[in-house]
């Protein structure tokens, strides 16, 4: 139940974060999710889009850095002490948490989390056998 992520790489630089935005919205790609985190020098704004194939093409078109990676979404309870619990059973799996960060997506009453790890396919497992629901590209509205 892996999506796709698109990770773009911006300047540290007045305007940048808005050529890329521009160019997003000219394309008719809708964000879902975001991230931004940055360094000195240059940002990794990691989004879910509608299209992560069109957006990286469009992107790279306009030389924007963007690629494609798979990441997991997770629904949690809404309450304290979940995201703790999701946290730590694909801790004790085995599978290490390289980010994550939340995002406004309603879910039944639920709070949802895209998480980066590194063996996708075990962390799904793990969290669906332990009463998570890992959500899809459709429960998104990707598809």
């Amino acid at each position: 139940m892996k999506i796709k992520q698109l990770s773009i790489f911006v300047e540290n630089k007045e305007g940048s974060l808005g050529v890329v935005t521009d160019v997003l919205a000219k394309a008719n790609i809708d964000m879902r999710a975001l991230s931004l985190a940055d360094t000195a020098d240059f940002g990794i704004m990691r989004v879910i889009v509608s299209d992560a194939e069109k957006a990286r093409d469009i992107l790279l078109d306009n030389h924007i850095l963007a690629k494609v990676n798979h990441v997991i979404a997770v629904a949690i309870p809404d309450e304290p002490g979940s995201l703790s619990k999701m946290i730590n059973t694909i801790s004790r799996s085995g599978v290490n948490i390289e980010y994550l960060y939340a995002f406004n997506e309603a879910y039944e009453n639920h709070v949802c989390f895209v998480v980066r790890v590194d063996y996708n396919d075990k962390a799904c497992h793990v969290l669906s056998t332990n009463g998570f629901k890992v959500l899809c590209e459709e429960d998104l509205n990707l598809a």
